[in-house]
């Protein structure tokens, strides 16, 4: 989760779960709806990022256990309420644990606000993800895709698949970060709170210097709210089947590792907290794959100059 709110912000941001009960600050033992209203006012470790991303999974949540009272939830239940939602919604596993993530954090706020003496999510966890590779564009596509572009679009395409900036990365993005002389950007503020500098290739830094004279009035380097549905068109007009700003941060990451990078490497570029979210970079391609497979069929030549045969020592040690 990415980036707590002013109690008005939080008001207006949770006004989508529909009208939750008054809490009753009096009770010992309030409904999870109520405690949930008291969550929300007072809970500061989320952003406001996080608050809006949450707002529709904790409508259903209350939706369930809105009525009941906190300490009568038990994990059975918790566990029947996931599985259920799994069978009858098809959520996948990464959705359930988000399910179980959010409630971990608001059982254990009401443990520690003493109103429960054990969360009743401590024992459940987490389910095993499939570790999907991201997908990204290959060269002739981005090559393509960037042919289409043009304006603000195409310095956004531009910087993000040479730099693998996130979105909010590249909005917050000011000419103060850019450091022309010894060609670095510097991303002051990422999603896990981590400084780090990214340099810059030929190509950005000529656009950013095109861009500086062109809109010199502008803080912003790339003043831009949503490019969306103008990558989704010059996509369709590349005959690109699926491109999302996104997916040019994986493109970023995966032409690196095509070109050998190691991975600790582009970890770093990233911005990543674990190596295990920039592992996902490290399987080939499949055309890597079939060029591999395409070595064995070029047989080392024998002395003679014919190719030569597996002996039938070596085929007995591959079975």
């Amino acid at each position: 989760m990415e980036q707590a709110l002013e109690v008005t912000s939080l008001v207006e941001a949770m006004e989508q779960l529909g009208r939750l009960d008054s809490p009753q600050g009096e009770s010992d033992n309030p409904t999870f709806g109520e405690f949930l209203e008291e969550f929300r006012m007072n809970f500061g470790s989320w952003s406001e990022r996080t608050w809006r991303g949450n707002a529709g999974l904790l409508k259903k949540l209350r939706g369930e256990f809105g009525g009941d009272q906190l300490r009568s939830i038990r994990p059975r239940q918790i566990q029947g309420y996931l599985m259920r939602r799994r069978k009858e919604d098809g959520i996948t596993e990464a959705t359930t644990n988000r399910y179980l993530a959010t409630l971990k954090v608001m059982f254990g706020t009401a443990k520690l606000w003493d109103y429960l003496d054990e969360s009743p999510t401590d024992g459940i966890k987490m389910l095993k993800e499939q570790n999907k590779i991201p997908h990204a564009l290959s060269e002739d596509e981005l090559g393509r895709l960037i042919e289409h572009c043009s304006g603000l679009v195409h310095a956004v395409v531009i910087v993000a698949v040479d730099t693998g900036l996130r979105r909010s990365e590249l909005q917050r993005l000011r000419w103060d970060d850019v450091d022309f002389e010894h060609r670095m950007l510097t991303v002051k503020q990422s999603k896990n709170r981590k400084f780090r500098v990214i340099p810059m290739t030929e190509r950005v830094v000529e656009l950013l210097l095109r861009r500086r004279n062109e809109c010199a009035d502008d803080d912003r380097v790339l003043p831009f709210v949503d490019v969306g549905r103008s990558l989704k068109t010059a996509a369709k007009r590349a005959s690109i089947a699926h491109v999302h700003l996104h997916c040019l941060r994986h493109t970023f990451a995966s032409l690196l590792r095509d070109r050998g990078v190691p991975i600790d490497r582009i970890m770093e570029l990233l911005g990543h907290s674990s190596l295990g979210m920039s592992l996902r970079y490290a399987h080939a391609r499949p055309q890597q794959l079939f060029e591999a497979i395409h070595a064995l069929e070029t047989r080392p030549t024998s002395p003679t100059g014919r190719q030569s045969s597996p002996t039938p020592l070596q085929c007995s040690s591959l079975s």
